[in-house]
């Protein structure tokens, strides 16, 4: 593993102060335990890094000290494609009311395009270091959680997909017992529009005789994380009772049952 300190350092004659205030800034922003960069607010140059900045972007604190803040990127720009350089000159450029903290800007910062890539939040705000104003840039691993909800978005449009080709009611309930998703086949079973069933109970769409069994079968799924079947009455809106299979199983997430999803079926030709 290549050195992190490694590498020439830019002059501390530099700085405003020289020597003994390139010393405090170099001493703030290492005492930071998050990856963190100072820069000079004008020229956007990069004057102190910390080890776990280091080790996050791949280059030792020499090397850092010796690049602008735009050029630490593969791509100068936020994901959100706003040049990362008008993002900085935002936060120097802005005006905080006395006593107030200085604004933060936030963006994500694809640093390392391919595979493996990088992609970083950034926390950008004005400092006054050293009797010196600076741009602290604080900044955290987003590779995982980018990729952990791409994937969740793929799955998602995988699952609306499928719900909407198969010939019964598909639906997701929340850990609670409410509709949170449901296919075209549900609302056409119930009679209700879609702004009518979000955040509706599932058991409030069955007759009170029966509402209990589809109660208990959630019950057993969130407590068993098992799959359970039931066969109850749905009540449409136009007040018809219409006899329905249910299928419910859980939805998990890190083993723990966060909700459930289920099928539903008209059964009036088999009863």
């Amino acid at each position: 593993m290549p050195d992190r300190d490694a590498g020439p350092e830019r002059d501390d004659s530099e700085l405003p102060g020289g020597e003994r205030a390139g010393g405090i800034l170099r001493a703030f922003v290492e005492a930071v335990p998050t990856p963190t960069l100072a820069c000079d607010p004008e020229t956007l140059a990069v004057r102190a890094a910390n080890a776990p900045a280091a080790d996050l972007l791949g280059h030792d604190r020499g090397t850092l000290t010796l690049m602008g803040l735009p050029d630490i990127g593969e791509t100068d720009a936020t994901v959100s494609g706003e040049p990362v350089a008008d993002v900085a000159a935002s936060v120097v450029g802005a005006s905080v009311p006395e006593g107030s903290d200085a604004a933060v800007e936030r963006f994500e910062w694809d640093v390392r395009i391919g595979d493996p890539g990088l992609r970083v939040d950034a926390a950008l705000h004005a400092a006054t270091i050293a009797g010196g104003e600076w741009l602290v840039v604080g900044l955290s691993d987003a590779t995982d959680r980018v990729a952990a909800a791409t994937e969740r978005d793929t799955e998602r449009r995988l699952v609306d997909a499928l719900a909407e080709t198969v010939p019964l009611a598909v639906f997701r309930c929340t850990g609670e017992g409410t509709l949170s998703r449901w296919n075209d086949r549900l609302a056409d079973d119930s009679g209700y529009e879609p702004e009518s069933l979000s955040g509706r109970a599932l058991t409030s769409l069955f007759d009170e005789e029966t509402r209990g069994l589809v109660g208990d079968a959630l019950s057993r799924v969130y407590r068993d994380g098992e799959t359970v079947s039931c066969e109850a009455r749905l009540l449409t809106r136009s007040g018809e009772r219409v006899p329905y299979r249910l299928s419910i199983g859980p939805v998990t997430d890190d083993g723990q049952v966060v909700g459930a999803v289920g099928a539903g079926e008209d059964v009036t030709e088999a009863s």
